[in-house]
C-alpha cells in the first residue's frame, strides 16, 4: 500500500510454493552484546466491530497482455556504478524496551482466516484462507469510511486459486496467482479507477515453471518484480524488472545466473531494492542493493554476505543478517549512509514490514510474538503476546501492514474461532 512515489509497509503473504529465488536470512546468529530484558506483554484487546459489512461483486474487467508500444524507452540501460570500499553501514545497538502509545482506529469481522491485510489510505485490502490449506481466490477491499466491503481481483484459477504478494499504491493494484504449488504462477497489475487489468508476466512466458518465490511491489506507475526465465540451455536466468503500467514498458534492471539469484525486490519512487544471493561451491552469500530509476545508479547496501529481505520506504531501507528464518534487523537511512543493527534478539526475524519510521518484525520463540520498532524514540515494543493454550486472542503475527503510522494485522479469538482485522494508528 504505497502511495505514489512512497511505499508503505507491506505485507506478504506466505507462499505454500518452494523458492528457487529464496535468499531470505538466517540461522540463529547470537550477538555478542547483552540482551535487555523482554518487554512484558500488553493486555489483550477489548473487541469493537464496525458496523455490518456489504459486498459487492467486481466488475468486469478486459485483460491487456504485457507490450511494447513503439515509443521512447522510459529507462536506459542501467550501468552499474564503480565498485567502492566496502564499508560499515551500521553501528550496533540496543533498543529500548517499552510501549508505543496507539489508537485502534478499526477492528472488524475478517471474510477470511489467516488474513493478510493490505493497507493502503483509508483501504483495506484482504485474502486468506476459507479453511486451513483451503485458498480464498479473491482479493476484497474494504473502505474505512464507508464500511463497504467489495470484490476486486479474482484468480484465474477460480474460487481456489491462491493470490498472494498484494501491493497497492494510488489506483494500481498487484498480485500474483497460482494454481497451488506456485509453479503455474501468473502476475497481475489492475487499476481499480479504469477496470484494466494487465497480465505483466507468467510461467508460461518465462518458459520456467519453478515458482518465484518473491515480492512484487508497486509505487505509483512503476511495478518491479523478481522472475526467473529460461533463456537457452544452461542454467535458469532471474531478474528483476521493472514495468512501467501506463506505457506498457518492461526492462531489466539486473540479472543472474544459478546458482547465483536476485529476489525479494521493493521499490519507493525511483528506487528499487533487492538482494542478490550466490550458493556456488556450496558457500551460501547473500547481499542488499539498491538502483536509482532515475539516475541509474547502483549502490551495493550491505557487504557481510549475510543479508537479505530489503524493504524501503522514505529514507529507510530495512534487511535481515543471517540464513534461515532469523538474525539482526539493520535499518539504514540512504540519505545520511547511517543505520543501525537491533543487536538485542538473536530471534529476531521474518516479516519484515517498514513504513513512516516504523519497522516491524516477528520473534519465532519467548514470550513476545511481534515486535514494532519506532526509529526516531528508539523504543521496541513487544506488543503481541506469544500464544498459548487457553489464551484467549492468538495474532496471527504476520503478514502485517504499515501505511504511514497506521498498522493493521489479524488475530483469532478462541473462544468463536472468528478472525478479526485490527487497524491501530501510532
Amino acid at each position: 500500500m504505497k502511495k505514489p512515489m512512497m511505499v508503505r509497509g507491506k505485507s506478504c503473504l506466505a507462499l505454500l510454493a518452494l523458492a528457487v529465488l529464496l535468499m531470505a536470512c538466517g540461522r540463529v546468529i547470537h550477538p555478542t552484546v547483552a540482551a535487555p530484558t523482554a518487554p512484558e506483554a500488553t493486555p489483550v484487546p477489548s473487541l469493537t466491530f464496525a458496523p455490518t459489512m456489504t459486498l459487492a461483486a467486481p466488475e468486469a474487467t478486459a485483460i491487456v497482455s504485457l507490450r511494447t508500444p513503439d515509443v521512447p524507452n522510459r529507462w536506459p540501460t542501467p550501468t552499474p556504478s564503480p565498485t567502492v570500499t566496502p564499508v560499515p553501514r551500521e553501528k550496533l545497538v540496543i533498543p529500548t524496551p517499552g510501549a508505543l502509545n496507539y489508537t485502534t482506529v478499526l477492528t472488524i469481522e475478517s471474510p477470511v482466516k489467516y488474513a493478510g491485510p493490505v493497507l493502503d489510505g483509508d483501504r483495506i485490502f484482504i485474502t486468506g484462507y476459507r479453511n486451513p490449506g483451503e485458498y480464498f481466490g479473491e482479493i476484497l477491499m474494504y473502505d474505512l469510511n464507508t464500511g463497504k466491503m467489495t470484490s476486486v481481483a479474482s484468480s484465474t484459477y477460480g474460487p481456489q486459486g491462491c493470490m498472494t504478494d498484494i501491493d497497492v499504491s494510488g489506483e494500481w493494484l498487484v498480485w500474483q496467482t497460482h494454481s497451488g504449488w506456485g509453479t503455474d504462477w501468473i502476475l497481475y497489475a489492475k487499476n481499480l479507477a479504469t477496470g484494466e487489468e494487465i497480465l505483466v508476466d507468467s510461467a508460461e512466458q518465462a518458459g520456467a515453471t519453478s515458482p518465484r518465490g518473491a515480492y512484487v511491489a508497486v509505487s505509483g506507475d512503476t511495478l518491479v518484480w523478481a522472475t526467473i526465465r529460461k533463456v537457452d540451455d544452461g542454467p535458469l536466468q532471474s531478474n528483476v524488472m521493472v514495468y512501467d503500467l501506463t506505457l506498457h514498458q518492461s526492462h531489466v534492471i539486473t540479472s543472474a545466473r544459478m546458482p547465483d539469484n536476485v529476489s525479494y525486490v521493493d521499490i519507493d519512487g525511483e528506487r528499487v531494492v533487492w538482494s542478490r544471493g550466490s550458493t556456488a561451491g556450496g558457500v551460501k552469500q547473500a547481499n542488499v542493493f539498491m538502483y536509482n530509476l532515475a539516475t541509474q545508479e547502483y549502490t551495493q547496501l550491505s557487504y557481510d554476505g549475510r543479508s537479505g529481505q530489503p524493504r524501503i520506504q522514505g529514507d529507510y531501507v530495512t534487511w535481515r543478517q543471517g540464513f534461515g528464518d532469523m538474525g539482526p534487523i539493520v535499518i539504514y537511512n540512504w540519505k545520511t549512509d547511517e543505520g543501525i543493527k537491533l543487536s538485542r534478539p538473536s530471534e529476531w526475524g521474518g516479516y519484515l514490514c517498514v513504513g513512516d519510521g516504523l519497522v516491524s518484525f516477528q520473534r519465532y520463540t519467548g514470550d513476545v510474538s511481534f515486535y514494532l520498532y519506532d526509529v526516531a524514540l528508539h523504543i521496541v515494543d513487544g506488543f503481541i503476546p506469544m500464544w498459548r493454550e487457553g489464551q484467549a486472542i492468538a495474532y496471527y503475527g504476520g503478514p502485517a501492514s504499515i501505511w504511514e503510522r497506521k498498522m493493521a494485522l489479524s488475530y483469532r479469538d478462541t473462544r468463536t474461532e472468528q478472525w478479526y482485522i485490527e487497524v491501530r494508528e501510532y
